[in-house]
């Protein structure tokens, strides 16, 4: 075996490498887990010292939550999560099995787990310590391991940083990057860099360990393609043999589920807040997420909505996270509830049957602007946004408006921050509100000929 201090260029690989872009709400989830299980059930597990053969990677333990729970409905039972879910998503996912007329299990069940922050070895994780310890006559028939392990950047990172874990990555068949866009944003790039170091190490092991390279999948709603530096580029230099999947509707200005926007000028927060609470006690709102900018705005809005004898939730990243899971669960199960919410709940949660969207601080980036909006309008299902906005934000709304006018695609502008600090925030977002250069000068043209 040659040494593995250190990793390689990419190097062409016998896999094809993924980038998947398609419109919020499209089961971007689905479409990389049903192939996963789809090779376990045709190829087996993995016979690597530690049995995991994939790693899904997400921005946080919200979403780390939902794609478990994805992944445990078509497993076909709860008791397929070895390590690290939450009673919360065990009651989801038997909710949804618990229908009469199940389809009959695989020959086997794939086995889940998320990973858990603060460790830095394999054998500091059950699954992988009782998976790499036994015997290979019960291997199928008391599966302690994990197949499918997901995780934050953060929680791999300091395993996959040390070279002396190489050996976890070895059996490694995938590794799914979802909300790429937000993970190689500031504060999670230095982290996955470390999980991508950890992945490449194996490709300078010596062929005659037979060891297959790692399918390397980046899956978004948003993948940011304008400039040298966006992620979209980052990703083309890094896997330059890299397959793009893109939906029809990626980037668009508005996606399908979304039935009408209702775009408002108002100054001032108190005068946003007296109207739209107009509109609250009008009702017909239905389940309802309120998008605020800050943490601050969010308390205040809740506060003030209880005040007028209007029950809202609040859910921000200073929330306790039970707090946030709770809160998340009461709003699945209300019909007519409101959220308050800052852009934490803008990525990827899948919360069934949003009626309305409410922007009552609009968005500061197309990114954030897209996502919030795709809360609603999911699975088939139809949904309205009001934005409220003021004159400062003016000439950046009429070109989204004119995008949506004309079934456009929103440019898409956001740097990768390699010098950002983790723990940093979000990095960097720069002009984000761009467009393609035709739909700017045809606003232009249009408005001097209203002169």
């Amino acid at each position: 075996m040659s040494s593995v201090d250190g990793a390689p260029p990419d190097a062409p690989s016998t896999v094809t490498d993924l980038v998947i872009g398609s419109e919020t709400g499209s089961g971007k989830t689905l479409a990389y887990l049903l192939p996963i299980f789809n090779e376990l059930y045709v190829n087996g597990r993995s016979e690597s010292k530690y049995k995991t053969s994939t790693f899904i990677v997400t921005p946080n333990k919200e979403l780390s939550q939902q794609v478990l729970g994805v992944a445990a409905t078509l497993a076909g039972t709860y008791s397929s999560v070895k390590w690290g879910g939450s009673k919360t998503t065990e009651e989801a996912v038997d909710k949804l099995l618990s229908g009469d007329a199940l389809s009959p299990l695989p020959p086997f069940t794939p086995t889940l787990a998320v990973l858990p922050g603060g460790l830095s070895s394999p054998t500091d994780f059950k699954p992988w310590r009782d998976g790499a310890s036994t015997p290979p006559e019960r291997f199928e028939d008391d599966p302690v391991h994990a197949d499918i392990v997901i995780c934050t950047p953060t929680t791999l990172a300091p395993i996959a940083r040390d070279i002396a874990n190489f050996d976890l990555f070895l059996g490694a068949r995938n590794l799914i990057v979802d909300e790429c866009d937000m993970v190689l944003d500031g504060g999670y790039f230095k982290a996955l860099q470390d999980v991508l170091l950890g992945f490449r190490r194996k490709l300078k092991i010596d062929q005659d360990w037979d060891v297959k390279p790692t399918r390397h999948c980046f899956v978004g709603a948003t993948i940011p393609d304008y400039g040298l530096r966006s992620v979209e580029a980052f990703i083309t230099k890094k896997f330059p043999n890299a397959t793009k999947i893109s939906g029809s509707n990626v980037h668009s200005a508005r996606h399908g589920g979304l039935t009408d926007v209702k775009w408002e000028e108002v100054d001032g927060d108190n005068d946003r807040f007296r109207q739209f609470l107009g509109l609250v006690e009008e009702g017909g709102l239905g389940r309802c997420m309120v998008f605020v900018n800050t943490v601050e705005a969010a308390e205040n809005t809740v506060e003030a909505l209880r005040s007028k004898g209007i029950e809202a939730l609040p859910y921000h990243a200073k929330s306790p996270l039970q707090d946030r899971v709770d809160n998340l669960n009461a709003f699945r199960e209300s019909t007519d509830q409101l959220l308050v919410c800052t852009d934490l709940a803008s990525r990827g949660l899948d919360i069934p049957d949003v009626q309305t969207v409410v922007q009552l601080q609009m968005a500061g980036n197309v990114v954030a602007h897209l996502h919030r909006m795709g809360r609603c309008g999911r699975g088939g299902k139809k949904g309205v946004g009001i934005v409220y906005y003021g004159s400062q934000e003016r000439e950046l709304v009429s070109v989204i408006r004119l995008a949506e006018k004309e079934q456009g695609s929103l440019q898409v502008e956001m740097d990768v921050e390699v010098d950002a600090e983790e723990g940093e925030g979000k990095g960097k977002i720069d002009a984000a509100f761009s467009r393609k250069r035709g739909f700017r000068k045809k606003r232009k043209k249009a408005e001097k000929e209203n002169q």
